[in-house]
């Protein structure tokens, strides 16, 4: 079931820009928020290119693959591998990877990153 609440309060917009500081902050962004205002860039970036502007089709999401995640797809993105993808995250079956879609593919891909490093040698 998805949540219609949204983080209004994110003080970043769709194209990663500071709509405001807190008071008790300096204006410059800590790496986390740079990280979250860069997925949404990267999102508006690709989406919009062919149709709906607010979401993926399969041919952007393969160009954002490539070009944005270029050492989890190798040289080339696999077709039958996108496709299972797509089917995947496409949760409304509208053949179409809103944000929400996006953000979830985002979440599992830094969830297999998180399990990669906890099985790598220490490196202290």
């Amino acid at each position: 079931m998805r949540s219609s609440h949204r983080l209004e309060s994110l003080p970043c917009g769709a194209e990663g820009k500071r709509r405001h500081a807190p008071a008790h902050r300096s204006k410059m962004s800590t790496p986390l928020e740079q990280a979250l205002a860069v997925m949404v860039a990267t999102f508006h970036k690709y989406s919009g290119q062919e149709g709906d502007k607010f979401k993926l089709s399969k041919g952007e999401m393969k160009d954002l693959l490539h070009k944005e995640l270029p050492s989890f797809v190798g040289e080339k993105v696999d077709e039958e591998g996108l496709k299972k993808l797509m089917g995947n995250l496409d949760d409304n079956s509208d053949q179409q990877v809103d944000f929400q879609e996006y953000a979830v593919f985002l979440a599992l891909v830094t969830v297999m990153c998180n399990d990669f490093f906890q099985g790598a040698p220490d490196r202290h």
